[in-house]
């Protein structure tokens, strides 16, 4: 059943890849922890998956401890990938594809292909880009240049990092 191979995936991916790089895994999302920031990854289900059929794509996010404790006081625990504040979806890091992309699992997937792919674009694409954008001064030029959200966000997050520096 391509429910049991996607679950067998997930757990593949967290030896294989995600725990080897410092990440710890709840359900689907994946979050390491550092001392500026949190990286999460996490795996999407569609909304239409069936028993015949699961699509999912990755999200990978950053979100950074300082706008977490003015956004939301007394935050300890790693965030929600959609609490994050720069987000992308892998595909769009990775340069055959860069756009959004969604896997598909059905009875005819190529298992060991689809978990080499993933693996390649984990270790390839979202470990660099998460490392890249994972400390406050990445975040606060990403942000201060109006880029990684609405230009709106990125201008309060610019600040928010501004000041808490001051």
């Amino acid at each position: 059943m391509p429910q049991e191979r996607h679950a067998r995936l997930l757990s593949d991916l967290t030896s294989a890849v995600l725990h080897d790089a410092g990440f710890r895994r709840r359900g689907s999302t994946w979050a390491l922890e550092t001392a500026e920031c949190w990286q999460i990854i996490q795996v999407q289900n569609s909304r239409s998956n069936s028993r015949d059929r699961i699509q999912f794509t990755i999200n990978v996010s950053v979100a950074s401890k300082r706008i977490l404790r003015a956004t939301v006081p007394g935050s300890t625990r790693s965030p929600a990938e959609m609490d994050c504040h720069l987000r992308r979806r892998l595909g769009h890091l990775i340069p055959d594809i860069g756009k959004d992309y969604w896997w598909q699992i059905d009875v005819g997937t190529n298992m060991g292909a689809l978990r080499e792919e993933i693996s390649t674009a984990l270790v390839r694409h979202a470990l660099p880009w998460l490392s890249a954008n994972a400390s406050e001064a990445a975040l606060h030029e990403i942000f201060a240049s109006g880029r990684g959200t609405t230009k709106t966000m990125a201008s309060r997050y610019a600040q928010l990092l501004a000041a808490e520096t001051r």
